[in-house]
């Protein structure tokens, strides 16, 4: 059976740490694109007001006539501040990433169980969202899946992939799709 045609959770056990095919195929529901272009569109409103801070210092101290080198000095001014304000961005997105590709590539299979369900309705779209206690640590999450699933009561238990600090893990539901989970403690090895 090819790599596609195994559910998230089957791929997971299919491959021993460090697991490269799950990387490839979950890192990017952990931490989607979407949602990188989402807070890159906040970030453009601060690269902007920081290019915009250096452009209107460079006229204020350029006078009624300045030179043209002036200018040219203040037009590579704003325009290196806004390709520079970016560049703490690009750090945040890449360690992003890396934190969830390690989570898909060494984190361990445990059981969670569940101890609270609630079925939600939002705008018509029914999903479940849940919280669980991760067996044997300290931690505990919360997810949410569409639809409602019957097996999806207090008592169950579901894999959770989780890694020694990560302040998230996977939860896989019955079909073996997977959703993240906000952790309230980060796990941390035992033993």
């Amino acid at each position: 059976m090819s790599d596609e045609q195994l559910s998230d959770l089957e791929l997971v056990r299919s491959e021993a740490p460090p697991r490269r095919a799950a990387c490839a195929r979950l890192v990017g529901r952990i931490d989607s694109l979407f949602g990188f272009i989402a807070y890159g569109v906040l970030w453009l409103f601060v690269a902007a007001m920081v290019s915009m801070g250096v452009l209107f210092a460079g006229v204020a101290f350029a006078g009624h006539r300045p030179s043209g080198a002036y200018v040219t000095a203040v037009l590579v001014g704003w325009a290196l501040s806004f390709v520079l304000a970016w560049v703490p961005f690009g750090l945040w997105v890449r360690r992003r990433r890396q934190r969830a590709r390690a989570l898909v590539r060494d984190g361990l299979l445990v059981d969670g169980t569940i101890d609270g369900v609630l079925r939600l309705m939002l705008r018509g779209a029914p999903f479940t969202r849940g919280t669980l206690a991760i067996e044997g640590r300290a931690a505990r999450g919360t997810f949410s899946v569409g639809g409602h699933h019957a097996e999806l009561v207090e008592g169950a238990t579901m894999p959770v992939l989780v890694a020694p600090g990560a302040a998230y893990g996977l939860v896989f539901a019955a079909d073996g799709r997977v959703t993240a989970t906000k952790l309230s403690a980060p796990p941390t090895r035992s033993g």
